[in-house]
């Protein structure tokens, strides 16, 4: 499912799946800083209005 960065900032609680070690390094990198625009998912990781919850399945599972 795909939603827009305002509707997913109207959640009162963000859950992000990552599943695989690729995603995981992906997720790292996303964490490490830089900006939005180069990874989308930044903009839902930096803010801080709503919670963000991290689940990795390490076998993609």
């Amino acid at each position: 499912m795909t939603l827009t960065l305002p509707a997913l900032l109207h959640s009162r609680l963000i859950y992000l799946h990552i599943s695989g070690r690729e995603k995981q390094r992906v997720y790292e990198m996303a964490m490490a800083g830089g900006e939005v625009e180069e990874m989308p998912i930044r903009a839902v990781l930096n803010q801080e209005k709503v919670p963000v919850h991290v689940y990795w399945a390490p076998n993609g599972t």
